[in-house]
């Protein structure tokens, strides 16, 4: 790849499909003005993640970067965050009936990722110095990559594909282990039982060569004998769903079945074609991960939400048991 055709701020516009430089160098100076800052709750309890969505002017440019300049960087076949062709789906298969799973999480691993890092990548692909600082400052928040941005899962793919990937990779190729990276979690399984001490100091060290952190806190060491689970899925014997999860999803067709999408949309804080379309996209997700299961309440869904008002089945009935929201 090269970007030597981009040495000043005017030849970035132009390859960005802009006539001139003055929607660019706006945002750039005013970057942080046009993100919206808020906070999802995590797994754990009491623990939340920040989020940094752009407004429509800085997504927009933040998409031509994407396109134009970030998605011209090579990825490594083992990186799977929102890269073409591939899904969680897919990585998660290659953890499936493996004896020890092992999941390693980058601490602060976003905030990490300074804009003169950005910098540094661009320039060495040939850019020039002021159209590198004017990229970098489109796509970070007060100098890091912030999650939520359009341009972040890219950019973490390439940095993990640049720095401690291939490391990481080589190590555990040596060693007969299979390795995936998905933004800041690096999962490593092996067939047989590894030196575990020695797979996590290695990996530690590598982090550490290039600046960043294990977050010791949440790294798992999981056997067969323990619920194995990669991005959220399960993986000990075929991909699932938390039971959990699969337990709530059935209750809510069965609640709906019964009394309707409207009585059981009521119970939450979506309105009915909310409700639909967040309950089909979690069915969607069960039937990709178990097509045998989830193909069953996919189809069922498919049944009671086909027709009236864009899927929306009328019928109501109070007296239906409250499902509780499906969380991720």
């Amino acid at each position: 790849m090269n970007l030597s055709h981009i040495q000043t701020n005017r030849q970035l516009a132009h390859a960005l499909g802009y006539d001139n430089t003055s929607a660019l160098t706006y945002l750039s100076f005013n970057t942080a003005q046009h993100y919206r800052k808020y906070r999802i709750p995590k797994r754990k309890p009491g623990e939340f993640r920040d989020i940094y969505d752009p407004d429509a002017s800085l997504r927009k440019v933040q998409y031509r970067l994407l396109v134009n300049v970030w998605d011209k960087f090579e990825i490594l076949p083992v990186c799977y965050a929102f890269e073409p062709g591939k899904s969680i789906p897919q990585m998660v298969h290659k953890h499936v009936g493996k004896d020890i799973v092992l999941s390693f999480d980058i601490k602060n691993f976003f905030p990490s990722i300074k804009a003169g890092t950005l910098v540094e990548l661009l320039t060495k692909e040939g850019m020039g110095y002021l159209p590198a600082k004017t990229v970098a400052e489109l796509c970070t928040y007060k100098f890091f990559v912030p999650q939520g941005a359009l341009t972040s899962p890219k950019i973490s793919n390439i940095i993990a594909s640049t720095t401690f990937g291939p490391q990481v990779q080589d190590y555990c190729t040596t060693k007969g282990l299979e390795l995936t990276i998905y933004a800041d979690d690096l999962t490593i399984s092996s067939q047989g039982v590894p030196n575990i001490l020695e797979v996590k100091s290695t990996v530690a060290e590598i982090l550490d060569s290039h600046g960043f952190r294990v977050n010791t806190k949440k790294t798992k060491v999981m056997s067969k004998k323990d619920r194995q689970w990669v991005c959220g899925v399960v993986v000990n014997q075929k991909p699932n769903l938390l039971l959990k999860e699969r337990k709530i999803l059935r209750a809510i067709v069965h609640n709906v079945s019964k009394n309707g999408v409207e009585a059981e949309a009521s119970k939450t804080s979506k309105t009915p074609e909310e409700f639909v379309r967040y309950v089909r996209g979690r069915l969607n997700w069960f039937k990709q991960l178990n097509p045998e299961q989830g193909g069953v309440l996919w189809a069922q869904w498919g049944q009671l939400t086909h027709g009236n008002n864009n899927g929306i089945n009328q019928e109501d009935n109070s007296s239906a048991h409250e499902v509780p929201a499906v969380t991720t």
